[in-house]
């Protein structure tokens, strides 16, 4: 029943689809290439949002963080020291150190010295000061000895300042001396945050450094952590690499539980808390301040932390090791560049936009989920941001593109149908085909029926030149379709000189509906053919004449035909009343006839005059009547209902 496709109407638009696909992956590889910085702090975001959600490291048992807290600079002598404990078991050097902790920070130097030896005579493997000294003090001779007695045990904390001329500064030359190389007691407590991170996040530990004046040396300075590892005898744990590198937190500020330092002295927290110091044998401690009143947090992925419990985690990832892998940059954008490609590969493979569009939401939650698994189960993290942003651009401009070309393509071929086709049946195929395609299968349906004919078309055709007789009948049968599709109906077919028409086989505005629309139809006929005339008059055209017929009932509605060749249409016993009431018009002489079922339908909404029962050659009596003359309907015509696109009455 409908034409092919025309090669004209095969889907176009690949080269553009191409095109802008290879600009977002290309820009997108760049952008992560380059580290863009909104688009790094975006990447940093996400994976800052998959440590606090991911696997934490293990926990070394072996670490200990001893805290300068404000329970132990705030002792007071005659409350803490005179009642709370229990200084008549106390040691010379635990009353000493407790004595000296109870006058105002910073204490005195010698608590330190006091706080080293203790802790290495209990077996400390390593004793790590995260506290800068950086001014000589009357009391440094006694820290100074015990620095000096357990070198090989202790590291003290240094800076690195300055960016042009780094130079670690750390404990005052009256504890350390300031010699070259640079003593090995000294590791500098710097943490970088990432470049262009505007919010300064800890992410990484640098171990090693060796430039001076802005150039690499030989002579390299250890990180705080790396000064415990060596201390610890385990120096082979320490990267050779002068890279930052990332860390795997423990967990959030608190993880490693903070012991208050005054407690190593107090003889009733020795040996309840520490069994007397054996709970320090083998362990690494770290001394450093803990609490707001040392103003020493930084923001890291699992929140504020102290100073002394980033080295901690530090610490813990050279001991086992556990640091986060990264790929280089051109293999980041290489993971860009596939994966932002394969929405390419899905809109060829998958032609449904709506499967494509559960494939592009499937693999882009896929690809998040395997980034996750990557890092929490083989610790690297994969570029997850560009890719998906590449990714989605990429797969919704198909989906776009496919919106696009199949709405051109179904207005080509509503366009290519409605030259064969009534309007109304080609919106009901495109729109409703479910629906449609019942009605093909062949129903019973309540209609009225049309037939408009051209009065003497023999003798009208052969006083006409060819051409101009086919320039002016499709001058006619356009004018007479546009009445039937102004009015909701249907148009069925030529048949010769003639138009069939018909109400209620596609979409019905109800019996009366549709026969009210067929009669405005006729009338609108009526107007159009004068006004044509009008025109051929003036440019000596032959005027023409029809006669229309118009009848109501029940008929066949489906498609009828050969194997090669169908058409939707009616047939049935109404089908032929109509176009004998069309025939009977020239008897009659007049130009609308309508069928006694049509008058009824209509009451007296239509002026209307009984015509003379006629009876047919085969017995069929005709009982029809004939709408009033145009000058009697001149001014009803402009009232008369039309109907909109779905064929239901406008008033």
């Amino acid at each position: 029943m409908f034409p092919a496709k025309p090669n004209g109407m095969r889907r176009t638009g690949t080269l553009p689809h191409l095109c802008f696909v290879l600009l977002c992956t290309a820009l997108a590889a760049a952008a992560q290439y380059l580290g863009a910085g909104w688009m790094l702090r975006v990447e940093m975001a996400i994976q800052d949002a998959m440590m606090r959600a991911g696997r934490p490291a293990a926990l070394d048992p072996s670490l200990v963080f001893l805290a300068v807290d404000i329970e132990s600079v705030s002792l007071d002598p005659e409350r803490d020291l005179a009642q709370l404990f229990d200084l008549g078991e106390a040691t010379q050097e635990e009353r000493r150190a407790l004595e000296l902790m109870a006058h105002e920070w910073p204490w005195s130097r010698e608590v330190h010295g006091l706080v080293l030896e203790r802790l290495v005579k209990a077996g400390a493997r390593a004793v790590v000061f995260d506290l800068n000294f950086p001014k000589p003090s009357p009391n440094d001779e006694a820290f100074r000895h015990k620095l000096d007695l357990y070198r090989d045990r202790v590291a003290v904390a240094g800076n690195i300042t300055g960016e042009i001329f780094p130079v670690p500064a750390g404990a005052t030359p009256t504890l350390i001396p300031d010699t070259e190389p640079r003593d090995r007691r000294i590791g500098f407590d710097n943490f970088w945050h990432d470049p262009g991170d505007s919010a300064e996040v800890i992410r990484r530990a640098r171990f090693r450094w060796a430039d001076e004046r802005g150039k690499w040396t030989s002579e390299e300075d250890l990180s705080l952590a790396a000064r415990a590892i060596e201390r610890a005898n385990l120096a082979h744990l320490i990267p050779p690499d002068r890279e930052p590198h990332r860390l795997r937190f423990c967990g959030p500020s608190g993880t490693f539980a903070p012991r208050s330092i005054f407690m190593i002295f107090a003889p009733r927290y020795w040996q309840q808390n520490f069994g007397s110091g054996e709970f320090f044998r083998d362990k690494i401690v770290v001394i450093g301040a803990h609490g707001n009143w040392q103003q020493d947090e930084h923001l890291t992925p699992v929140g504020m932390m102290p100073g002394p419990e980033l080295h901690l985690n530090a610490i813990n990832s050279l001991l086992h090791p556990d640091f986060i892998r990264e790929l280089p940059p051109i293999s980041n954008a290489a993971v860009v560049i596939v994966f932002a490609l394969v929405p390419l590969l899905l809109h060829r493979l998958l032609k449904k936009p709506y499967a494509r569009f559960i494939a592009l939401l499937a693999i882009g939650l896929g690809w998040l989920g395997l980034v996750f698994l990557l890092y929490d189960h083989a610790s690297l993290f994969l570029p997850s941001f560009a890719p998906l942003i590449a990714f989605n651009l990429n797969g919704i401009s198909g989906l776009f593109l496919d919106i696009v070309l199949e709405r051109r393509e179904k207005k080509q071929l509503r366009s290519t149908l409605e030259r064969y086709v009534s309007r109304n049946v080609v919106k009901e195929l495109l729109d409703a085909p479910d629906q449609f395609m019942r009605a093909t299968v062949g129903e019973m349906r309540p209609v009225t029926v049309l037939f408009s004919d051209i009065r003497n078309f023999t003798r009208f055709a052969s006083s006409v030149d060819s051409k101009a007789l086919v320039s002016q009948l499709n001058e006619y049968f356009s004018a007479m379709v546009e009445c039937v599709f102004a009015h909701g109906g249907t148009f069925d077919k030529f048949i010769g000189d003639a138009v069939m028409a018909v109400w209620g086989n596609v979409h019905s505005a109800g019996p009366a509906g549709d026969a009210r629309n067929a009669v405005a139809c006729a009338l609108a006929m009526r107007t159009e053919l004068a006004r044509l005339n009008a025109l051929w008059s003036a440019s000596s055209q032959p005027r023409l004449k029809i006669g229309i017929g118009l009848n109501a009932g029940e008929v066949v509605v489906g498609n009828i035909g050969s194997v090669s060749r169908m058409e939707f249409t009616v047939i049935g016993d109404a089908v032929n009343m109509a176009w004998r009431l069309q025939e009977y018009s020239k008897l009659a002489e007049t130009d609308v006839v309508l069928g006694k079922s049509v008058v009824a339908l209509l009451g007296s909404e239509f002026p209307t005059k009984p015509l003379e029962a006629c009876r047919l050659a085969d017995g069929v009596v005709l009982e029809c009547a004939r709408l009033q003359t145009p000058d009697d309907l001149a001014s009803l015509t402009e009232t008369l209902p039309r109907s909109d696109k779905s064929g239901v009455p406008t008033l």
